[in-house]
């Protein structure tokens, strides 16, 4: 895409929340992408606010999002099935990765 870069998002909970596991491919594909391709801007969308800690120190290029609502703060796999869609066409992310294999349901409204 040039040097504009793109807008990619990702399902970040697991990057966050899991010590082991996805939460270990999470963190290192975002560290990897944004140390080779930081043209890229990354979406990090979590359904709970995150602080950067120890775990997971997000890069300059990383930015994060998450339920804007009431109704998704308070239900947050709802807001991953229906609500994180909405938010990816909000914020024109060209391309989503569901790092851990899911996929919000809506997402193709997001085109």
């Amino acid at each position: 895409m040039g040097t504009t870069g793109m807008r990619i998002g990702f399902d970040a909970k697991r990057a966050f929340f899991n010590q082991r596991g996805l939460g270990n491919y999470s963190r290192n594909t975002l560290l990897g992408l944004s140390t080779f391709f930081p043209e890229n801007k990354y979406l990090l969308f979590s359904p709970k606010p995150c602080r950067p800690s120890l775990l997971f120190q997000p890069p300059a290029n990383c930015a994060m999002t998450g339920p804007s609502s009431m109704l998704c703060r308070k239900f947050p796999s709802l807001w991953r099935s229906l609500g994180m869609g909405t938010s990816i066409r909000k914020y024109h992310v060209d391309l989503f990765h569901g790092l851990s294999n899911e996929l919000p349901l809506n997402i193709r409204s997001a085109k």
